[in-house]
């Protein structure tokens, strides 16, 4: 069964952790997040990406090609182990004291209900202007060589770091 929340759709039983004012709005003021995810051999792979974060769940976007249905490696090892980390964090080399962050731990999922890609999609574009203007097409579906996967990752566990020391 699933239900309908604030991020989208979610799976019944599924933990759904809400989010501070203060890690929706970090979150989202910053571009990129690193994502890492377990390759072969266990070995971590790490990429960075765009993402968008409504305070329950990450959303980014990969593609697959259309004729060879090929699709990038982090969706290939996350449909192996779906167990991921995110990372986001901001950093001022003069000022160290100006060093936050936030790891999060959770769980991957290739969503596969319309709603919840459009949902996706609305987010990553009010966000990316980029994704409004040069890559709208690729992301709403209609680009003839690329198809968009979007990656929803929901969060079991926050550990942050700043000035004031590490919290969770």
């Amino acid at each position: 069964m699933t239900f309908l929340s604030k991020a989208g759709l979610h799976s019944e039983g599924e933990k759904i952790i809400r989010s501070s004012d203060w890690l929706i709005s970090f979150a989202n003021q910053n571009p990129v997040l690193r994502f890492a995810v377990l390759g072969d051999d266990n070995t971590p792979h790490v990429t960075p990406l765009w993402f968008v974060f409504d305070g329950y769940a990450f959303y980014m976007a990969t593609d697959q090609h259309r004729k060879s249905g090929k699709v990038t490696k982090k969706v290939e090892y996350i449909k192996k182990n779906n167990k991921v980390a995110l990372v986001i964090d901001t950093y001022n080399p003069t000022n160290l004291d100006e060093v936050q962050g936030v790891m999060v731990q959770g769980t991957a999922h290739l969503v596969q209900e319309d709603s919840e890609s459009r949902y996706a999609v609305k987010l990553l574009k009010i966000k990316y202007r980029e994704y409004r203007e040069k890559y709208s097409d690729w992301l709403e579906g209609k680009d003839p060589r690329l198809q968009p996967i979007i990656i929803k990752v929901i969060p079991s566990k926050y550990i942050g770091w700043s000035e004031e020391g590490p919290w969770q």
